[in-house]
């Protein structure tokens, strides 16, 4: 009942249990440190659940956030290409 709180803040061990109980991997990001994986047994069950580690953001101390993928950049459009200038310089001799 404790764990159900605000306040109240899982860990690795909570994020372990996690991917067992809804067998999918989890990946944990953090700064400065490897990405840690979780139920790799279940890497077959779709994409993985990823959330980053924040030692100490803001007055939250530390916790964890849920990463969802973003949508990519759009691709620049090709620029028409110009055709090539021809050059209608004629030199006469006289």
């Amino acid at each position: 009942d404790v764990m159900a709180g605000p306040a109240v803040w899982g860990g690795q061990a909570e994020l372990s249990a996690l991917a067992h109980v809804v067998r999918r991997t989890i990946q944990v990001f953090s700064v400065g440190m490897p990405p840690v994986t979780m139920g790799e047994e279940y890497a077959g069950n779709g994409p993985a659940l990823r959330v980053s580690f924040q030692r100490h953001a803001y007055e939250l101390g530390e916790h964890y956030n849920s990463l969802v993928p973003g949508t990519p950049p759009p691709r620049p459009k090709p620029t028409p290409k110009s055709p090539p200038k021809i050059s209608m310089n004629m030199h006469v001799g006289i």
